[in-house]
């Protein structure tokens, strides 16, 4: 194994990547590997793996993986068809029964292709007041959880959502089919033939591990904290694994033997919705393009433990990087280390056969309707904005798109020509409606008519509705309070917890609330007091 030293020296003779990589030698950092035609082109480790010891990071620390743990349960299911354990086209009750028929439309394949619907546990936890990182979650509680909503996020196969219970679902099936725990059906099944020996599943957060670094998150007060994973649930995220052995992965994965090549190809191959859309997602795995450069890639995060790992196949080059600092965005990070061993990229033409700008009649505020959060349209120079996102220039009078051409917009208006609505179309997903909306400010006798107590059937804990000086606001059965905005009629931002509460009303009197955010939609809540 070369010295720190060396691998230094060595990558800024090649690149000089390892220099986007945190560079404090007294706090956590980094490990990176990068490889073309799997051999060793730049390794770098930066940072600190224990604050309290001062052990360094180096390319043989073992790190928790996040979310780049979906693509191995992908593969997991995948192997187990290619064997004839199960189907991905099963149904998810045939093998979880103790789901009620909400489920019956959902197939395994929906699961490790996100397009089930079904809610994701991380933010059912919330609203019971405790973090998803906090001790008494398990796999067993995530399928008691799903179990007990009486709603979805989308029909099943209608959407591509991220939602973590997918996978964690999928681990359990994993079990059950296989008849083997996860670490030993992994341990035979892949990790030994791959020869990854550092690589197993965390499904007892208590276990010690040899070499492990320790994850930190910027500290309240300045500094760093420990920030580690407490819980025991594993699937969407929760693998152990160092740089090497991720390349030895991404290698599999490139170049497959005669006995992977057919799992391999069903992990790698994008999904589709139910009405045939091709998604940018194979089975936990992401197929977007990077840089206009084909890529099969996905990042991580996990407490405060951050990673990316992918490759590029035309240019065959595999990007291993894992950090245990909370400050990195590895999602940003993964993508600008790739780029410096990939062609020079060209930027895409841009699509707007007029100027970028749109219609001024376009801003103001929408409700998207799928999830009842507040979309702000803003104009400037660049185009339109939605919630700040990537600027739509116009096509004609009704259509817009991004430059990059990823996203299209429709304008939808009334016959006298007013507008109502805008329809954005994302590639690799169905549309989303959003609808024309009036920014409401309610007086505090109006607020007054919102407060009380809120129960759900479909999770533990009471959320609380009170006057907090001249607005409202929302206690959390933690006893943390979050200040509401006005959006529009009947309906609150919590700019602290991106929490969307619409109230709903019978014979004009506030009685039910449903809370959405991105991944857990119209969690509904009855009210049970003043």
């Amino acid at each position: 194994m070369l010295s720190l030293l060396m691998l230094f020296t060595a990558a800024a003779t090649v690149s000089g990547a390892s220099s986007l990589l945190p560079n404090d030698r007294d706090a956590p950092g980094c490990a990176l590997d990068v490889r073309r035609n799997g051999v060793i082109v730049e390794a770098a480790a930066t940072g600190l793996a224990n604050l309290e010891d001062g052990a360094p990071l180096t390319t043989d620390t073992v790190f928790e993986i996040g979310s780049v743990s979906k693509q191995f349960i992908g593969a997991g299911i995948a192997l187990l068809a290619e064997r004839g354990r199960l189907d991905v086209a099963d149904p998810i009750v045939k093998w979880l029964p103790e789901l009620p028929p909400l489920y019956r439309g959902v197939t395994i394949s929906m699961l490790v292709h996100h397009t089930s619907g079904i809610r994701n546990w991380n933010n059912l936890a919330e609203l019971t007041g405790r973090g998803e990182d906090s001790t008494g979650y398990d796999n067993a509680w995530v399928l008691r959880a799903v179990a007990r909503q009486h709603g979805v996020n989308n029909a099943p196969g209608a959407e591509y959502l991220y939602s973590n219970s997918n996978f964690v679902l999928a681990a359990i099936i994993i079990e059950r089919a296989s008849g083997q725990p996860l670490n030993d059906f992994y341990r035979t099944a892949l990790f030994a033939h791959l020869g990854m020996t550092h690589t197993r599943w965390r499904t007892d957060f208590r276990e010690i591990v040899q070499g492990r670094a320790q994850a930190y998150g910027p500290g309240d007060r300045g500094g760093w904290q420990l920030d580690m994973p407490l819980n025991g649930v594993a699937g969407a995220g929760g693998l152990l694994s160092t740089v090497d052995d991720l390349q030895r992965w991404n290698a599999a994965l490139a170049a497959p033997g005669p006995d992977d090549a057919t799992w391999v190809a069903a992990l790698l191959r994008s999904g589709a919705l139910g009405d045939g859309t091709a998604l940018m997602y194979g089975m936990g795995i992401e197929t977007a393009a990077i840089a206009n450069v084909a890529a099969f890639s996905h990042a991580g995060s996990t407490g405060s433990y951050r990673a990316w790992l992918g490759f590029f196949p035309s240019e065959r080059v595999s990007v291993a990087l894992l950090c245990n600092s909370g400050a990195v965005n590895t999602e940003d990070l993964g993508p600008q280390v790739a780029s410096r061993f990939l062609p020079r990229s060209t930027p895409a033409p841009n699509v707007s056969s007029v100027a970028i700008t749109a219609p001024v009649a376009l801003a103001g505020l929408y409700r998207n309707r799928a999830n009842d959060t507040v979309v702000e349209a803003k104009i400037d120079a660049s185009g339109l904005h939605l919630n700040g996102g990537p600027g739509f220039g116009s096509i004609d009078v009704d259509h817009l798109a991004t430059a990059d051409g990823r996203r299209t917009a429709t304008v939808l208006r009334t016959a006298s020509d007013e507008v109502i609505g805008l329809t954005v179309t994302r590639a690799g997903n169905s549309p989303v409606f959003l609808e024309r909306t009036a920014a409401w400010k309610p007086s505090r006798a109006e607020l007054s008519a919102f407060v009380g107590r809120y129960q759900s059937d479909d999770i533990d804990g009471v959320q609380t509705v009170e006057l907090a000086g001249d607005g409202l606001a929302w206690r959390d059965p933690a006893g943390v309070l979050h200040r509401l905005a006005p959006s529009y009629q009947d309906a609150f931002d919590a700019p602290d917890a991106s929490w969307t509460l619409r109230f709903r009303r019978i014979s004009k009197r506030v009685a039910a609330l449903d809370m959405s955010i991105t991944r857990a939609r119209r969690v509904s809540f009855h009210r049970i007091g003043p």
